[in-house]
């Protein structure tokens, strides 16, 4: 998925900006923002949390490549132009 929106919303639920058919993942999982010269991950109070790599977190700078490891979904944020 392609976007140019300063958020995007990601979970289970209808009405994120990406919807993910995974069992595992909360209606409202996380949130990816623009925030002071960066992508932001932000933790949107699911019980099962948010791991990039081998990292659980709250909120975390999402740096070009990373995979982010959501239930059995993995996605994989990438920087264009």
């Amino acid at each position: 998925m392609e976007t140019t929106s300063p958020q995007l919303s990601i979970g289970s639920g209808p009405g994120n900006d990406l919807v993910l058919n995974d069992l595992q993942i909360s209606r409202r999982h996380l949130v990816v923002e623009w925030y002071e010269g960066g992508y932001w991950i932000r933790y949107a109070g699911t019980m099962q949390g948010v791991v990039i790599g081998d990292r659980g977190l709250h909120s975390l700078m999402l740096r070009d490549q990373a995979e982010l490891m959501l239930g059995d979904t993995t996605l994989h944020f990438e920087l264009l132009g």
